[in-house]
């Protein structure tokens, strides 16, 4: 009997012994850590609209804790799923990252962008000008009181942008007829005004033949800076473009004192006080991009043809000197720029201030837009 006994503790103990070596070998097994992580690639390049799956390894592999998040530097420009499908959604460059469940190790990838819109740019240098106009010019008005501004070097775009161009933009953002657009930081939005005959919605946005290179017009200021996200850039500030419709000159416009029918398309009639023109009948409609001669850093239309949105609200100029000027910080309508086919010449010189609400588009006239793009 005792040795039955005897027999039966030592299995209860070799089962006690078991148990607690299997406890140990879990416990070891759970103290398994995570030492990194890594990405299948480090930089990827992608068109708007073109996706990447990228995949993650966690080492050790038999880690017990494999918990991930992905995230992207600039959700403007990409989005990533929870399995780390990327989608490139504007033009320019983002960082995606993934991330291990404490925080401490991380891997990334670069992500390129480039636009499906071409744009031709020219490049801007960095300068000091004095904006606005002195009190000699004729037909200036009071809201163009001088002061100097420093300007780091920037890329506008040579062109007014297109019909075909925003046609582009709009079949990629899958806009349709009569339907506003979700914005990134304003909400729904008008992004143009159909009304000017040289655009149309089949299955899809196309330009009426001969239109193509048309400047893009009725275009809100959602819609100007929309597209202009979207391709990478973003609107000129009010000081980036009366610099660049400058080039250097000090003249009302950046032809001298007159602007003549040679120069610009404008209501040739009404020349600038004290000029003439030797062709009064103008054209009365916008003209082909880069109709008439550019300007000394190889600019077409800053004059004339179609206004142009800028970024700013609109509002006093500052009376000290300022370096990179953005405009006020709230307002309740936009700058836009430049005169157009309708316009007297006084309305085209450089220093020439005009402005509406952010969500009109200067229906029956011509207002469109350029862009900008930093480094």
């Amino acid at each position: 009997m005792k040795k039955v006994t005897l027999i039966l503790v030592t299995i209860t103990l070799l089962n006690i012994l078991a148990v607690i070596f299997n406890s140990c070998k879990k416990e070891d097994a759970a103290i398994i850590t995570l030492t990194g992580v890594s990405l299948d690639k480090t930089s990827a390049n992608l068109t708007i609209g073109g996706t990447v799956q990228l995949t993650a390894t966690i080492t050790p592999s038999n880690s017990s804790n494999k918990s991930i998040t992905w995230s992207t530097s600039d959700a403007n420009k990409t989005s990533v799923s929870n399995s780390g499908l990327v989608t490139a959604i504007a033009a320019g460059a983002a960082t995606i990252t993934v991330t291990t469940s404490d925080g401490n190790k991380t891997a990334s990838c670069t992500i390129n962008i480039s636009s499906p819109i071409s744009i031709q740019s020219v490049s801007i240098p960095a300068g000091t000008f004095t904006m606005g106009s002195p009190d000699t010019e004729a037909n200036r008005n009071s809201n163009e009181t001088q002061y100097q501004v420093t300007l780091n070097a920037f890329r506008m775009s040579k062109h007014e942008i297109t019909n075909a161009q925003f046609v582009s933009f709009l079949n990629a953002k899958r806009i349709r007829i009569n339907e506003q657009y979700v914005t990134s930081s304003f909400g729904s939005q008008w992004l143009f005004y159909l009304s000017s005959g040289a655009i149309k919605y089949t299955t899809e946005w196309v330009v009426i033949a001969g239109y193509e290179a048309y400047p893009m017009i009725n275009v809100t200021w959602y819609g100007a800076m929309e597209f202009a996200k979207f391709v990478g850039g973003r609107l000129p500030t009010e000081a980036e473009w009366e610099y660049a419709a400058r080039a250097k000159t000090t003249q009302a416009f950046n032809t001298g004192d007159c602007l003549s029918n040679l120069n610009a398309n404008y209501w040739w009639l009404y020349p600038q006080t004290g000029c003439t023109n030797n062709n009064s009948t103008f054209p009365y409609r916008p003209q082909p991009v880069g109709t008439y001669p550019p300007n000394a850093w190889g600019l077409y239309d800053m004059h004339g043809n179609v206004w142009e949105w800028c970024n700013d609200w609109f509002g006093t100029y500052p009376i000290t000197s300022q370096t990179n000027p953005t405009g006020p910080n709230s307002g309740i309508a936009r700058v836009y720029r430049g005169g157009d086919y309708l316009s007297y010449a006084q309305y085209c010189r450089s220093a020439y201030r005009s402005s509406t609400y952010p969500e009109n588009s200067l229906s029956g006239s011509g207002l469109g837009f350029r862009v900008v793009f930093t480094p």
